[in-house]
C-alpha cells in the first residue's frame, strides 16, 4: 500500500515543515558521555594522562570515583530544574 501526502510548506523558504508533539520535544537526553567528558572529567583529568584519553579510562576511573559521579549527575539534576 502506497500513500501519496503532502506536508506544509514554509512561506519564505518553500521547504517542507514537519511536525512534532510537544511532549516529544520536551526530552532531550542531557546526562551524555559527551557532556561528562567535554565539561566534567576533561577538565579535571587531561593533565594527568598527557591528553591521551579513551572511554576504558574513563570508565574504570568512574568506577572507582563513583562518588565524583554522584555529584556530576546532581548538578546536571540542579541545573535542569533552575531552567524550568
Amino acid at each position: 500500500m502506497e500513500e501519496e501526502t503532502y506536508l506544509p510548506e514554509n512561506p519564505n523558504t518553500k521547504m517542507p515543515m514537519l511536525f512534532a508533539p510537544k511532549r516529544w520535544l520536551r526530552y532531550v537526553p542531557w546526562i551524555t558521555y559527551e557532556d561528562y567528558f567535554q565539561n566534567h572529567y576533561i577538565s579535571r583529568h587531561i593533565e594527568e594522562n598527557d591528553g591521551n584519553l579513551n572511554r576504558v579510562q574513563i570508565l574504570n576511573f568512574n568506577r572507582h570515583n563513583y562518588d565524583l559521579i554522584q555529584t556530576y549527575i546532581s548538578s546536571k539534576e540542579t541545573n535542569s530544574n533552575s531552567r524550568k
